[in-house]
């Protein structure tokens, strides 16, 4: 194992300076690790020995031969060897579900420039049979060389007998016959609280639509055939893989009926490594029952009796205005 290897604990490190040795609590550890170089991140960027941890809280920080007094029977003792442990880090903005199952069918091309955008569409041109939609998902313009969407016409070129659609988000670009089996041309108003984004002086479609793929027809979902089976593995993959790079927290910004009940799952089978906190995308149409009513009620406590979400029945908390949250709590270790 090399020398660097890192261990990973919660952000609660950081407040390391306000925990203090409890020198008449005799209750043992359930974990110390020893032997390393602890970085509190505390006001005086601390670097300690050792850091002994009971039911997933802090209890100690400080020299080897302070903390392995709390060392009992039952603790896990773990010798960094000089390797450091480091505060674990928090994603502040993940989507979990969608992109644990975004490589199931087929992986994710790696696209650098727009060269490389209509190679990988020529390419499908071959693989699906003319009329049916060429997607590509989660292709950013940012990362691409030109940092730019592809144009309707550059789309037309690579595919002139398959509809496409370019998704980058909230914005996409679509070729023309993407609009035409959509039924969009000069006259297609706009869909409420989107955009089909037309030329100015022309009136035609420019193939940029901006939260409006609902006006799309015939779009093939990337998770219709994905099993539930198949969709819990890939996110407990993706969690670990989160873990495996010091990732101990995240939030999942726009988590749906679908996902809380997996992440209560993992929850309840032990298996969810992160901790989660989850931003409930919903329908914001009709009245505030009506809102609750759709969303239902989850659990607030596990069978441990610890708080899982932050809302009381029937409260609706914002995201962006129209959300629910919930805190999913998992072990307080990851190691690396």
């Amino acid at each position: 194992m090399k020398p660097w290897l890192l261990f990973f604990l919660l952000p609660a490190l950081a407040f390391l300076e306000n925990i203090g040795i409890f020198a008449g609590d005799n209750t043992a550890a359930d974990l110390i690790i020893h032997h390393g170089k602890v970085v509190t991140v505390d006001s005086k960027f601390r670097i300690e020995e050792a850091i002994a941890i009971r039911q997933e809280r802090i209890i100690a920080v400080g020299d080897d031969k302070t903390v392995l007094k709390y060392k009992g029977k039952e603790t896990r003792l773990i010798d960094a060897g000089g390797r450091t442990v480091l505060p674990g880090l928090y994603d502040s903005h993940v989507h979990p579900l969608s992109a644990a199952t975004s490589e199931l069918a087929e992986p994710l091309p790696n696209l650098k420039s727009l060269d490389d955008v209509f190679a990988y569409i020529r390419k499908k041109t071959k693989d699906i049979p003319q009329g049916e939609w060429i997607v590509l998902r989660f292709a950013f313009p940012t990362r691409l060389k030109e940092a730019r969407f592809p144009t309707r016409a550059e789309l037309d070129q690579a595919a002139p007998k398959h509809p496409v659609l370019y998704n980058a988000g909230p914005a996409s670009m679509v070729n023309s016959m993407a609009l035409k089996v959509s039924g969009i041309s000069r006259d297609t108003p706009n869909p409420k609280n989107g955009v089909i984004v037309k030329d100015p002086k022309t009136g035609e479609p420019t193939g940029m639509i901006r939260n409006a793929h609902g006006a799309l027809k015939g779009v093939p979902s990337g998770s219709a055939n994905i099993s539930a089976t198949d969709r819990r593995q890939a996110v407990k993959k993706l969690f670990h893989l989160y873990n495996s790079h010091g990732i101990t927290s995240v939030a999942d910004r726009n988590g749906g009926r679908d996902a809380v009940d997996l992440y209560y799952a993992l929850l309840k089978d032990k298996e969810l490594t992160v901790r989660l906190n989850v931003a409930r995308s919903f329908n914001p149409y009709g009245s505030r029952e009506e809102i609750a009513r759709r969303q239902g009620r989850p659990g607030r406590a596990d069978r441990q009796g610890r708080r899982l979400d932050s809302h009381r029945p029937n409260q609706v908390f914002p995201r962006r205005r129209h959300a629910q949250r919930h805190r999913l709590h998992a072990p307080a270790l990851a190691q690396g």
